[in-house]
């Protein structure tokens, strides 16, 4: 029997047909479970079962750590490495407190004992340098501790009076006060006020120069107006004619009293 002769096109064509429907029909049926899967979501959430903290169980949470940012204050870093620094020299006079005492220990004395026989052969040897007797040279170094410590009480009675006196003398507070020091650190001046060459009262005119001008200008500048008035009260009235000479303004009186006062050493 013969055999009927196979279509190849057709059959291509019928292929291509079944595909497209196979496609169409799984689309749908993706659609379909995915709007069932809304659904069931959305009657979850409705009865309570997921989110509410009572019946479903609970979310769990994240916890985001904190980082803290960096430090980038410049007063910090100086703590920071003043710190450091404390540190260190720490360190540093242990491991000599350490190193001392090993020594004491090894030739049978204390670290007292071992600084005491040190100064001791140091004035040994300062003396024999010197070509006096240990006990003359120990008696002139007391003295010289001594003369040295009433030096610096009366300096330090003298520069406590300087200061209380200036203070009363321009109403200064205490913050003027160390601005002075401030300002006596700054240029140069506190080996001069500790020598005595200069006292208090002068340093502290020099830091307040600029507003002790103002005021001597300010000062002068309501005394010659208080002159002139007082001058205006008491003068007769004259009518004449003829033009006043051209006076002296108020601001050039000012400026004239204040260099007058400031030449006299009165501000």
């Amino acid at each position: 029997m013969d055999l009927p002769e196979f279509d190849m096109e057709a059959f291509e064509q019928q292929w291509a047909a079944e595909q497209a429907t196979q496609a169409e029909t799984a689309t749908d049926e993706e659609v379909i479970d995915q709007f069932e899967v809304v659904e069931d979501a959305e009657f979850v959430a409705d009865e309570g079962l997921v989110g509410d903290g009572q019946d479903g169980p609970e979310e769990e949470e994240i916890v985001v750590p904190d980082v803290a940012p960096p430090i980038n204050d410049p007063d910090v870093e100086k703590r920071n490495s003043a710190f450091a620094q404390l540190r260190r020299e720490r360190d540093e006079a242990a491991q000599l407190a350490s190193f001392l005492q090993k020594i004491a220990d090894d030739n049978g004395i204390s670290v007292e004992e071992m600084m005491k026989n040190y100064e001791e052969s140091q004035i040994q040897e300062q003396a024999e340098t010197q070509g006096i007797p240990v006990d003359a040279l120990k008696r002139i170094q007391a003295t010289e501790r001594e003369l040295e410590s009433l030096k610096s009480k009366s300096f330090s009675e003298r520069f406590n009076n300087e200061v209380t006196s200036t203070m009363e003398k321009y109403n200064a507070s205490q913050e003027d006060v160390e601005a002075v020091f401030a300002y006596a650190a700054q240029n140069g001046l506190v080996q001069t006020i500790q020598s005595g060459a200069m006292n208090f009262e002068t340093a502290y005119k020099l830091a307040n120069m600029d507003t002790m001008l103002e005021k001597a200008k300010s000062d002068a500048l309501q005394e010659s107006l208080s002159q002139k008035k007082k001058r205006q009260q008491q003068a007769p009235l004259v009518h004449t004619s003829s033009a006043p000479p051209t006076a002296e303004t108020h601001e050039e009186m000012a400026i004239r009293d204040a260099k007058e006062i400031m030449a006299s050493g009165g501000f």
